[in-house]
């Protein structure tokens, strides 16, 4: 009865390899899974020479998968250190309004107590530290919070590395979720506050054009008088184009600049200005 039966799996699996060759052509096994191949079958060859070996193999492989699993099971499912979580108050933008200007601290936010209680409200020297490293004192502000007040300004948009110690900062038992954290210093913005036409009241033709850049820092005027330039439409043109044009005014984070007077389109700066000066 199995010999009929592997005859007949043989026809079938011959019939089918037939047509797979017809229709995708022969296909020729890598040398590599011909070896898995002979491997396998050399297994099987051992295995029914020594059976009771192979039974004791099989069944060791089943064991040590079980023991594997259950190890893995075993671990992930200990019981987790109870760790706090704190966050970052990276410093906001100077207030370069008031004088001195008020620069904004750092401050270490944590989810709960974690400071000893002898150090509340003392400066801290160990056990915490800002890359590259600057100027300035830190302090246990309260149970939850640590607060660093640099010497100076900080600078336009750096980057920092924070590093907490596990010994010698926080108080005994406490661990933390992470001991490194980054945070950037607020970057250098410009914007064109407000562009407007000007009309002198007293002599209509006289018309200039102020424009107000806004800055997020204090910056040199003089660089950035040369830094911006302006570029005139299609009909406009400066009335007197011999003359220099005239300092600006300046403003702490603000620059308001006042170009040369300019004159209507169809106004010739040449014509008029000789008409001026025969009057």
């Amino acid at each position: 009865m199995f010999d009929s039966l592997k005859a007949i799996s043989r026809r079938v699996v011959g019939v089918f390899l037939t047509v797979v060759g017809a229709v995708f052509g022969q296909w020729h096994p890598p040398l590599w899974l011909r070896a898995i191949g002979r491997g396998l079958a050399n297994l099987g060859n051992k295995a029914r020479a020594y059976p009771r070996q192979a039974g004791a193999g099989v069944l060791g492989l089943v064991l040590l998968a079980a023991a594997a699993f259950y190890g893995w099971h075993w671990y992930t499912h200990l019981p987790q250190p109870h760790t706090v979580g704190y966050s970052l108050h990276k410093p906001n933008l100077t207030d370069y309004t008031q004088q001195p200007p008020v620069v904004d601290n750092l401050q270490v936010r944590f989810a709960e107590s974690v400071a000893p209680l002898a150090a509340i409200g003392k400066p801290v020297s160990e056990g915490i530290s800002l890359k590259p490293a600057i100027a300035g004192t830190w302090r246990w502000s309260d149970d939850r919070s640590l607060v660093f007040v640099p010497e100076k300004d900080w600078p336009v948009d750096a980057h920092y590395t924070l590093d907490l110690a596990k010994k010698s900062l926080l108080a005994d038992g406490v661990l933390l979720s992470q001991y490194s954290s980054q945070f950037s210093t607020q970057p250098f913005r410009a914007s064109l506050a407000q562009n407007e036409l000007y009309q002198d009241p007293s002599n209509p033709t006289l018309k200039q054009l102020v424009a107000t850049f806004r800055f997020s820092h204090p910056v040199d005027e003089e660089s950035v008088r040369k830094r911006v330039s302006v570029a005139l439409g299609k009909g406009l043109a400066y009335r007197d184009a011999q003359l220099a044009q005239p300092p600006g005014n300046h403003l702490r984070r603000h620059q308001a600049q006042r170009l040369r007077p300019l004159c209507r389109p169809g106004y010739t700066a040449g014509k008029h200005a000789g008409q001026r000066q025969a009057r």
